[in-house]
């Protein structure tokens, strides 16, 4: 049996490099479907260290498929650079101050 796994079952923590290497495997689809019931579940059962979660971490990036929002610049209000400007328009009446007395 892995050792990864191993070390999982006795509940001793994994390094940063041996839970990257597995979530590659995870990612690749190369773990059988028997062996992904038992990483879930080894995982489940302890908490999970920093050393794990950052290896986990480098492995998911990777695998990460790229966003259609990386493709476009963004703009400091959050908007496309794509995106048309903001009208120069005055805004609608019901953003506009009222005067004192004036109804509501």
């Amino acid at each position: 049996m892995d050792n990864r796994f191993q070390t999982l079952y006795r509940g001793a923590p994994l390094t940063a490099a041996e839970m990257e290497s597995l979530f590659d495997e995870l990612f690749a689809g190369a773990l059988p479907p028997e062996k992904l019931a038992s990483l879930l579940t080894a995982l489940i059962m302890q908490s999970a260290t920093p050393p794990e979660i950052a290896g986990a971490a480098r492995s998911m990036r990777r695998a990460a498929l790229p966003s259609p929002r990386t493709a476009r610049r963004a703009t400091s209000w959050g908007r496309a650079a794509t995106a048309p400007a903001p009208s120069t328009s005055r805004p609608p009446s019901r953003w506009r101050p009222r005067a004192p007395g004036s109804p509501s």
